[in-house]
Parts: C-alpha cells; structure tokens; sequence
C-alpha cells in the first residue's frame, strides 16, 4: 500500500520535495534542474512557462500518461480487470534559494477520453474532459465498484511523481561523474 501525500489542513494531495546539497551552490542547482528539464520533458519552448536564475524560480507544465488497472461490469455484470490509460496534466515549480532546492507539483488534472458510441441510430461522439486530481477522493464517496481503479490511479500517480522528484536530485548530485572522460 501506498502513502498519500495528503495534507490534513489543506485537505488536499500536495506533491512537495525539498533538498539540500551540500557544496552545490544556486547556480549550479539551477543550472541542473534545467538541464534534467531539457533531458525529460524534451524541448523547453513546449514545458517552461517561467525562469529566473536571479530568483532561482523555474516554472514548467507537463504531462504524462498513466497506466493503472480498474474493474470494469461487462454484460451480465461480470467483473473484469482492465487496464486504462490516462493523461495527467500538472505544473512543476522549482524554487531555489542558497543550496536548497524546493519541487512543488501542483495543478494536477486528468485527461478522460471517452470513445464514440453507435447503438443503432443513435451516435454520440468521442470527446475529452479534464478532472482535477482531488475529483479521486475521498474514495469512498463513489460507488465502491470505482474503488480500485481510483486507488490504483492515485498510486500511479504518485509513484511518477515521487519519482521525478528522485531523479532531479540524482542528477544535480551526479554533476561531477558529468565529466568523467
């Protein structure tokens, strides 16, 4: 089982990292944090929205699809596990000051896509809808056959981001084997 990052006081899902290297000054986390930006989320004019090296605030949108497992009712209400897939939309702001990297993800939104259907005469269209990630909880405030595929969803979700997290601070520590020839 998964622990939640769930503020109590807020009542909502914060996704917040703070580090602290020792002998890495601000511009070299600023610099690093760029970097691993260009390298995951590949070209920056499509994900930065705001940078100041001066103020050491770094501010980018992207996204990410997740994979993650729901029971769905068949005909006859037959349970079946399945797995879906969707897109989460979410702000990254990295804040620097001294030799402390702050990394917040906020703005957290699902994309739901929702395939055509074609019953005889009758046509509805395929579209798309946008939920925020606090529409998930609490849990037990859906039908209980959505449960799992919720659960599974919120973990997901936040395996991938405490990951990022992981991996940013790896890269900024990992500066010095850079230039290992």
């Amino acid at each position: 089982m998964f622990k939640m990052p769930y503020n109590e006081e807020t009542k909502e899902i914060e996704f917040k990292s703070i580090k602290t290297f020792s002998n890495i000054d601000k511009k070299t986390i600023y610099d690093r944090s760029m970097e691993w930006i260009a390298e995951k989320f590949g070209s920056l004019e499509s994900v930065l929205h705001y940078s100041n090296p001066e103020d050491g605030k770094i501010i980018l949108k992207g996204w990410f699809e997740v994979y993650y497992r729901n029971d769905i009712e068949t005909f006859f209400s037959i349970k079946k596990e399945k797995i879906l897939s969707v897109k989460c939309n979410f702000t990254y702001v990295f804040t620097i000051k001294d030799n402390k990297l702050k990394m917040e993800v906020i703005d957290i939104k699902y994309e739901y896509y929702v395939p055509y259907i074609l019953a005889g005469n009758l046509y509805i269209p395929s579209y798309t809808y946008d939920g925020p990630i606090s529409a998930l909880y609490p849990i037990t405030n859906s039908e209980s056959v959505e449960w799992k595929g919720k659960l599974n969803l919120l973990d997901k979700t936040t395996f991938y981001l405490n990951s990022y997290f992981g991996d940013v601070e790896r890269y900024i520590k990992n500066k010095s084997t850079d230039y290992d020839l």
